[in-house]
């Protein structure tokens, strides 16, 4: 069925005329354009196209965990090894973009360690007490890979394969947090161009040649300051407007991206930022603020986190989506 209707929607029954103007009638949604109203004969709702940007539950994890890092996007993402009820694991699981299942298990049981890469080709690399262990994914199976120079908690991660990874800040000792950043050229690792400021627990994403490092913790305190990588050399840029923040979840790189949840500390926040290049803005909030979870997303319209703690429960396997377009919304009254 095709037409226009205007004045005739909500008629239950009797036929439907084709006026001049008016809303177009469509037996299926049509191609989206922002602003584009439509009534669909089949589901008959009253339907507009809008952009959104909202956060939605995920698949759970098989497991609960805490301390762990996120790989890859909503329709391919991987969680590495983290901590299970007090202990380390060795185990990852690998999301479909609706159910996780068991991914190749990892050599080296550890938490609070870096990650980079997608579901497919990964890297882990640190944690576990300060280790300069290094692993790679390649979708089914974990390799031993070169050590790091130096080995650090905490640090975050940038990078879209194993090839091309940075392994940044972090901390080497107890409240000693580190500007030192590491190289990954496929074999082994180098001395790259260290940040301006000393921190752990970040909120990091990125290629390597256009990172965004966010929040962090630093002298004993959750901080607000951002910096930008270009390949060559790190920019101070603007602080979060929404107070410091540590353990939170980045998607994008320094172009543009969406900085979520983590703590102060204290508390944790349901609070997402934006990102456009220059400036931090307040985005759509997530429903269970969160600390402490592995998280992924390459761009400002798609990310993820799972895992992590509340404050409340200490092991959570759930997980929360974002994402930013064009969505067919059916028009209510209120």
């Amino acid at each position: 069925m095709s037409g226009t209707i205007s004045n005739n929607i909500g008629r239950s029954s009797g036929s439907i005329t084709e006026p001049s103007g008016g809303v177009e009638i469509l037996s299926s949604d049509p191609t989206l354009s922002n602003g584009l109203v439509w009534y669909n004969s089949t589901s008959n709702t009253l339907k507009v196209a809008r952009d959104v940007a909202a956060w939605s539950s995920g698949g759970n994890l098989g497991t609960a965990r805490i301390a762990c890092t996120g790989h890859g996007t909503l329709s391919a993402g991987l969680i590495s090894t983290g901590s299970v009820s007090g202990s380390d694991t060795n185990t990852s699981e690998e999301y479909n973009g609706s159910s996780w299942s068991s991914g190749g298990n990892v050599n080296t049981a550890r938490a609070n360690h870096g990650g980079s890469g997608i579901q497919t080709s990964a890297m882990t690399f640190g944690g576990g007490g300060r280790s300069t262990t290094t692993e790679s994914y390649n979708g089914s199976s974990w390799t031993s890979e070169g050590a790091l120079a130096a080995g650090r908690n905490t640090p975050v991660g940038a990078g879209i394969s194993e090839t091309t990874t940075l392994c940044i800040a972090g901390d080497t000792s107890h409240n000693n947090e580190v500007t030192s950043v590491e190289e990954y050229g496929g074999s082994s690792w180098s001395s790259g161009d260290a940040c301006g400021q000393a921190r752990s627990t970040a909120g990091a994403n990125g290629t390597e040649t256009s990172v965004m490092k966010a929040g962090g913790w630093s002298s004993s305190a959750a901080q607000d300051d951002t910096e930008t990588y270009n390949g060559s050399s790190w920019s101070t840029e603007a602080v979060l407007t929404l107070g410091n923040r540590r353990n939170g979840g980045y998607s994008g790189n320094s172009s543009s991206g969406i900085l979520y949840t983590g703590d102060n500390g204290s508390s944790n926040y349901t609070s997402t930022e934006n990102w456009n290049g220059t400036a931090w803005s307040t985005g759509a909030a997530v429903s269970t603020g969160k600390n402490n979870f592995g998280y992924h997303g390459d761009t400002n319209t798609e990310g993820w986190f799972a895992g992590g703690t509340d404050g409340t429960t200490a092991y959570l396997n759930t997980m929360e989506e974002y994402e930013e377009g064009l969505r067919a919304m059916t028009v209510t009254t209120s």
